[in-house]
C-alpha cells in the first residue's frame, strides 16, 4: 500500500466513526420538513425529561451536558425547518423562529450555569424551559 492509499482510507475510516459516534445526536435524514421537524422535537423532548429528572435534586453533570447539546442542536434544526403547510405568513415565521431564539438562549444560559456549577440557576433555567416549551406546545402543535 502507497502511503496515499493509506491515507486515504484512515480518512475514509475517521469519517465513517465520527458519522457513526455522532449518530445518536445528529438529525435522521428525513422526507419532509415536517418530519425533520417532528424528529428533531421528539429529540428535545427526549431530553428533556431527562434534565427534568436531574432538576429535582438539582444534581446537573456531564449527562446535563450532552442532553443540552442535544436540545441545542436540534431547536437550531426545528427552528429552520420551513413548514410551508403550517407557517405560512412572514409575521408567523418571525414569531415562530423568534421563539426558538428564546429557548435557545435559555439551553445556553443553563449550560452556563451547569459549567459553573450554579445548581440553583441552572434548575431555574429548566423552569423557564418548560414555560417556553409549553408556550410553543400550545401556539404551534396540531395547528
Amino acid at each position: 500500500m502507497t502511503p496515499k492509499l493509506t491515507f486515504g482510507l484512515l480518512i475514509i475510516a475517521l469519517i465513517g466513526a465520527l458519522t457513526f459516534s455522532f449518530s445518536g445526536t445528529q438529525p435522521a435524514l428525513a422526507e419532509s420538513e415536517h418530519e425533520v421537524l417532528e424528529h428533531n422535537m421528539e429529540i428535545m423532548g427526549s431530553a428533556f425529561r431527562q434534565i427534568r429528572r436531574q432538576a429535582r435534586s438539582k444534581k446537573f453533570d456531564q449527562d446535563t451536558l450532552k442532553q443540552l447539546e442535544r436540545m441545542q442542536t436540534s431547536a437550531l434544526l426545528a427552528m429552520h425547518a420551513n413548514e410551508e403547510e403550517h407557517i405560512t405568513k412572514k409575521d408567523d415565521v418571525i414569531q415562530y423562529r423568534s421563539m426558538m431564539a428564546d429557548l435557545i438562549k435559555k439551553l445556553l444560559d443553563m449550560e452556563i450555569a451547569v459549567l459553573k456549577e450554579d445548581h440553583t440557576a441552572a434548575a431555574a433555567c429548566v423552569d423557564d424551559l418548560n414555560t417556553i416549551m409549553k408556550s410553543g406546545h400550545n401556539k404551534y402543535k396540531d395547528h
